[in-house]
């Protein structure tokens, strides 16, 4: 069996990587996103078993869900990626 990862904001960007990354190390990986979007992950890691939880991690209901899912795995997680963010739409520390 896979070791398992958790991967917070991996619906894009550096979350997705990360999971990409993790996946080809062949861990499973239990993928969360705050929007739909989260349910494309599966399809872009083909190779491991993916489980996607829409979640928003800025509130306690979103976080007990996540660590729910975790739990009903009954698997050790090995690693956890925590890239969970919210997007502004460009960086504060670049000159526009």
């Amino acid at each position: 069996m896979n070791r398992l990862a958790l991967v917070t904001g991996s619906s894009a960007g550096i979350g997705l990587e990360l999971a990409k990354e993790l996946a080809s190390r062949g861990h499973d990986i239990i993928g969360v996103g705050s929007s739909a979007r989260i349910e494309g992950l599966r399809d872009q890691l083909p190779s491991v078993t993916v489980v996607q939880v829409q979640a928003d991690l800025g509130t306690a209901a979103g976080v007990e869900t996540v660590w729910q899912r975790v739990v009903e795995l009954g698997r050790p997680l090995d690693v956890a990626a925590l890239n969970a963010g919210e997007s502004r739409g460009g960086s504060p520390w670049l000159p526009a």
